[in-house]
């Protein structure tokens, strides 16, 4: 993956999040949206770099008895 340029790899899911970095690679295993917080990525991918971001969705956005 190196070899071609990759520099993240976004894999899913696993229950928990989990981020791990090795030769400038970094893996991100999104969590589960529907365990609590019901968290959701949030990327931002520049030239240089990446920003990743867990977001937990707002409890009044939820539908009713989601929780």
């Amino acid at each position: 993956m190196k070899a071609l340029g990759i520099r993240i790899n976004l894999s899913g899911h696993i229950h928990v999040q989990h981020i791990a970095s090795r030769d400038d690679i970094t893996d991100v295993a999104l969590g589960a949206f529907c365990n609590w917080p019901h968290r959701y990525a949030l990327l931002t991918v520049q030239e240089d770099a990446a920003e990743y971001q867990a977001q937990s969705l707002e409890e009044d956005l939820l539908p009713e008895g989601f929780m």
